[in-house]
């Protein structure tokens, strides 16, 4: 394959490492991410319709997957100044920053997720834009201590032009802080129904590991002060054995390619009430198996090489 690397620009040949009707992954031999083809970001409609990951109303449970928060919140060498956390979302991990001492501020450009943040979280300092209308407009001017960016990366097209004006937000001497999907992990929680969707094109153009994510921050001017792949969570642990002894009857049974989708039609049905019932009872069962058996996980999961499924980075803006 003859094209160029959207990433480091490379000529190279490119190896081509997964295929689907719509689009390719190749792995860059000089830059060692994985990148998409097309390279196009899917556009706001098609996060306004993925209401799953991005809900148009607070969920009851938090992401399981932003791992890398508590990373970043425990880190007390970070100064406590002010933040920007691009793709804010509800405004839950800022509301957190927020309390540990950071003035906060937020940008996303789902504008049904930044009205969460203000109505739920009384946030006034998050604004539904893009980062250059942000830089044009309300942040024309300001500059940061830390700009956060978790869970961001992996979906951009633009990925150089973002860090150059991330680059330009930081004081000197600021930090960057970020978290993406890492594509070394292992054993891996996201395969089951409906979530081997959620690290695939066109919802996320790149695949990062240690090696790709470092050499990146390096060439925009950052320093890597840290670059761990996070531990597992309770709660990640209890999603990966409920993936890992799904039976596949409630969904066959509610007509449904996930039970927390059942349709309008099946929701009236008369088994419907029953399949549910059996199925919350099967998950209470599994969640304390995994309480149970988490502390004996954890410690084979590192006795035995694994990788974590975030990879958190913290690095500091170099003068030039």
């Amino acid at each position: 394959m003859e094209t160029a690397c959207p990433l480091c620009s490379s000529a190279k040949p490119k190896n081509l490492v997964q295929s689907w009707p719509n689009y390719d992954y190749y792995l860059c031999g000089d830059c060692e991410i994985i990148f998409s083809r097309p390279f196009k970001n899917p556009g706001l409609e098609f996060y306004e319709g993925y209401t799953d990951l991005y809900p148009h109303e607070m969920p009851e449970q938090k992401i399981i997957m932003s791992l890398e928060y508590e990373e970043f919140l425990n880190d007390r060498n970070v100064p406590r100044g002010e933040l920007l956390d691009i793709g804010c979302g509800d405004g839950w991990f800022i509301r957190r920053a927020q309390d540990a001492g950071y003035r906060v501020a937020g940008i996303d450009f789902n504008p049904h997720r930044v009205e969460l943040a203000k109505s739920h979280y009384g946030l006034r300092d998050v604004f539904a834009a893009s980062l250059e209308n942000f830089i044009q407009g309300e942040g024309k001017g300001r500059t940061f201590d830390v700009v956060t960016l978790f869970q961001v990366l992996e979906h951009l097209d633009r990925p150089n032009d973002w860090m150059a004006m991330i680059r330009s937000l930081l004081k000197p001497g600021g930090y960057v802080a970020l978290g993406v999907p890492n594509r070394d992990r292992r054993p891996d929680p996201l395969r089951g129904p409906g979530l081997d969707l959620l690290d695939i094109p066109p919802n996320h153009l790149t695949r990062w590991n240690k090696k790709g994510l470092a050499d990146f921050l390096k060439k925009h001017g950052f320093s890597v002060e840290r670059l761990v792949d996070v531990d597992w969570h309770p709660l990640l642990y209890a999603l990966y054995l409920r993936n890992n002894l799904r039976l596949g009857m409630g969904v066959k049974m509610l007509k449904t390619d996930q039970v927390v989708h059942v349709s309008p039609q099946n929701r009236l049905s008369p088994n419907t009430g029953i399949v549910l019932n059996l199925i919350r009872a099967k998950e209470a069962a599994i969640n304390l198996l995994a309480k149970m058996t988490y502390p004996a996980f954890r410690w084979g999961f590192r006795a035995r090489g694994g990788q974590g499924v975030v990879l958190y980075g913290l690095a500091r803006k170099e003068s030039r």
